[in-house]
C-alpha cells in the first residue's frame, strides 16, 4: 500500500475494513461467489490480504432473506465509511457493489424497499461533493451524480390505452427484428411518435403481433388485467432454440436462463420469460439479452458457399418462419385475391348416399 492509502486506512480503522472483509466472506456460497470480485477483492488489496480463504462462504446459511440483511448491514458499514475525505478508491469501489447488491434485493423485497434503501444511503453521503474517482485498473467511481444516463433505451416499460386494448411495451427489451411493424405499420409506427397507436387495427392483429413477437418486448392487457398467460401462449410451447439469420438466438418455450452461479439472471421490466432474444454478434448492450445492436454493427452469418443453392425451406427461414408467415398468409392474403379466395372458401357439408349392388 502507498503511504496516502495507509493514512487512509488508518482513519477508517482497520478493524472494520477486516470486519467488513470477514462479514462478506461469511456469506453462503452463492453470495459470496458474486461478491469475490466486486467487494473482497478490492478489500483484501487494500488491506494486503489474499483474495481466496478455504472458509469463504461457510458461516452462512442460503436462506434469502437473511442474507438479504445481512447486504443490506453491509451496505450501510462500508458507505459510512465512504463518509469523508480522501478515502480509498477500493473501499469506494466495494462501497458500491455492496449498494447495488443491497438495493437489487430490496427490489425483489417490494414494497417500495429499494427506494427507501436508496434514501439511508444517500443520506448517509449527502456531505460528499459530486465526484469522480479513477481506481487504477478498475471503474470509475461516481459519488453523488443523481443524472447519469447514456444513448442506450432504458429499462423503462411504456403502456398504450386503445379502445379495445392496451398494448405495453418495453423499447429496452426490444431486438428490433420488425415482426410487429411489418405485420402492422398502423399500429406500430416506424419512425412516428408515439411508437404505438392501440387503435390503429384489429383487436385480434394486435394480439397475434404481441404475441408473435420474439423478444418479449411487448405485452397487452385488457380492461387494465394483463394477459401475461396468453401472450406467453399458456406455457404450451416446447422448448425451442432458433438461430436466426443475421440476428439473435431467439428462445421460446420457457426455458430456464441462469448466469455462471446457477442464479436467475435480471430481467427488464415486463419481459416475457417464456420467449426472449439472446445476443449472438456480441455487441448488445444488455447481455445476455439482444438489443438490436446487430442491426447497427452490420453482423452477418458468414457467406454460404457460392455454388450451393438454398431450398425454398432455407430461403424462407425454416420451420420458425414458415409457421409464422403460414397463418398470415391464408388469413390474410388469400381472401383478398379473388381466385384463391374463392377456392378457399369452405364448401356447404353434403350427405351422399347410395345403394351398393351386389
Amino acid at each position: 500500500m502507498s503511504d496516502s492509502t495507509t493514512a487512509s486506512v488508518n482513519e477508517i480503522s482497520t478493524v472494520e475494513l477486516r470486519s467488513l472483509l470477514a462479514a462478506a466472506r461469511s456469506l453462503n456460497v452463492r453470495v459470496a461467489n458474486r461478491l469475490q470480485a466486486s467487494v473482497v477483492r478490492p478489500l483484501a488489496a487494500l488491506l494486503d490480504e489474499s483474495e481466496d480463504r478455504a472458509d469463504a462462504g461457510q458461516h452462512d446459511n442460503a436462506d434469502g432473506v437473511a442474507t438479504g440483511v445481512v447486504l443490506w448491514d453491509l451496505a450501510l458499514r462500508a458507505t459510512a465509511l465512504c463518509a469523508g475525505p480522501h478515502r480509498p478508491t477500493e473501499l469506494i469501489e466495494a462501497a458500491a457493489a455492496l449498494q447495488e447488491h443491497a438495493t437489487r434485493a430490496g427490489a425483489a423485497e417490494g414494497g417500495g424497499a429499494a427506494s427507501a434503501r436508496l434514501g439511508e444511503l444517500r443520506a448517509l453521503l449527502n456531505e460528499q461533493s459530486p465526484s469522480i474517482r479513477t481506481a487504477s485498473k478498475g471503474p470509475l467511481l461516481v459519488t453523488n451524480v443523481d443524472d447519469v444516463h447514456d444513448w442506450r433505451v432504458a429499462d423503462r416499460r411504456d403502456t398504450y390505452v386503445g379502445q379495445q386494448v392496451t398494448i405495453l411495451d418495453n423499447r429496452g427489451t426490444c431486438q428490433h427484428s420488425g415482426l410487429c411493424t411489418d405485420r402492422l405499420s398502423t399500429v406500430f409506427r416506424v419512425k412516428e411518435e408515439p411508437f404505438v397507436a392501440p387503435s390503429g387495427g384489429r383487436m385480434d392483429e394486435i394480439i397475434r403481433a404481441v404475441r408473435d413477437c420474439p423478444s418479449g418486448a411487448l405485452g397487452y392487457a385488457i380492461d387494465g388485467v394483463e394477459a401475461r398467460a396468453d401472450v406467453d401462449h399458456h406455457a404450451k410451447r416446447a422448448p425451442s432454440i432458433e438461430v436466426s439469420k443475421d440476428g439473435p438466438y431467439r428462445v421460446s418455450g420457457g426455458i430456464a436462463l441462469l448466469d455462471a452461479n446457477g442464479d436467475d439472471v435480471a430481467w427488464n421490466t415486463g419481459a416475457s420469460r417464456e420467449h426472449f432474444t439472446l445476443c449472438r454478434c456480441g455487441h448488445a448492450q444488455n447481455k445476455p439479452f439482444c438489443t438490436g445492436m446487430h442491426w447497427y454493427v452490420e453482423f452477418h452469418d458468414p457467406v454460404r458457399v457460392p455454388e450451393e443453392t438454398p431450398t425454398m425451406f432455407e430461403w424462407a427461414g425454416g420451420l420458425p418462419a414458415l409457421t409464422r408467415v403460414m397463418p398470415l398468409f391464408y388469413e390474410k392474403f388469400v381472401p383478398a385475391d379473388d381466385l384463391l379466395g374463392r377456392s378457399s372458401r369452405p364448401c356447404r357439408p353434403t350427405i351422399r348416399s347410395g345403394l351398393r349392388s351386389g
